[in-house]
């Protein structure tokens, strides 16, 4: 009687571990490991507009020093490119698809926009090499404002893989805890699923609110603000999607323990 109690003790401590661990790896997969999820952060947070705007203010920063005006930027892009662009670019980060941003229709209405510029204000090239550089220049603002950065593009693979690992990972955890959980039920002719459903939801709650106290959410700065503003928005959603699912646990533990059992039934 007392192994079957410390098997049973044992077995309900290692099931609530693995609920967690199956927890937390269903919540990656259905928001930060994909896409869609992503891209309706960057929705909701205007993300799209602001890095319309950062790349036409980096841009006309160097308009002034280069001693031309802002009409050679005029209708180069629009937000609805740079949405298509971002767009892309995070369906092939995570499909594992080459990263790289069409630049061409940029760079000719650019020359196109500076031609007429020089050529209404009778102005003659000295210097085209110089001119060529500036033009590479704002190329390589709009790609690296819409990629974010070279770091983004070599953790790709490591993403890929990961999301690869962890559906892997939740199918054997969900095997190993559904034979456990019947070995435990068999054996200790117990009740199986209210403890390691309570334990996960209380230890969610805790560790959410640990977590959130010791950082401050809404002041993280994270390459720029338009960046942060998403991954603001991502972190309390997850913190928002993680109380709601311990609550869901809870419930469904307490619930579970007015579930007669079968023995009770055939008395």
């Amino acid at each position: 009687m007392r192994i079957k109690l410390i098997f049973y003790y044992i077995g309900e401590f290692v099931l609530s571990i693995l609920v967690l661990l199956l927890f937390l790896i269903a919540l990656l997969e259905c928001t930060v490991l994909r896409p869609k999820y992503v891209l309706h952060q960057f929705e909701k947070n205007n993300y799209y507009e602001g890095l319309y705007k950062s790349i036409n203010n980096e841009m006309s920063n160097y308009i002034i020093q280069a001693g031309l005006e802002d009409v050679v930027l005029e209708d180069i892009y629009t937000k609805d490119m740079v949405e298509k662009e971002v767009t892309k670019m995070i369906q092939r980060f995570y499909g594992n698809g080459k990263i790289s941003v069409d630049t061409k229709s940029v760079k000719e209405s650019l020359e196109n926009n500076i031609a007429s510029y020089l050529l209404k204000n009778n102005i003659e090239v000295t210097d085209q090499k110089a001119l060529d550089q500036f033009v590479d220049q704002m190329l390589d603002i709009y790609e690296e404002k819409i990629v974010l950065s070279k770091s983004l593009i070599k953790a790709q693979n490591l993403v890929v893989k990961l999301d690869f690992l962890l559906k892997i990972v939740f199918v054997v955890l969900a095997f190993i805890t559904g034979v456990l959980g019947l070995l435990v039920k068999y054996i200790c002719k117990n009740r199986v699923v209210a403890a390691p459903l309570f334990t996960t939801g209380i230890l969610l709650l805790l560790g959410n609110y640990l977590l959130f106290n010791r950082i401050d959410v809404a002041h993280i700065l994270f390459w720029n603000e338009n960046v942060s503003s998403v991954i603001q928005s991502i972190l309390f959603s997850l913190s928002n999607t993680v109380k709601v699912g311990a609550l869901i646990l809870i419930i469904l533990s307490i619930l579970s323990c007015f579930v007669p059992r079968k023995e009770q039934v055939k008395k």
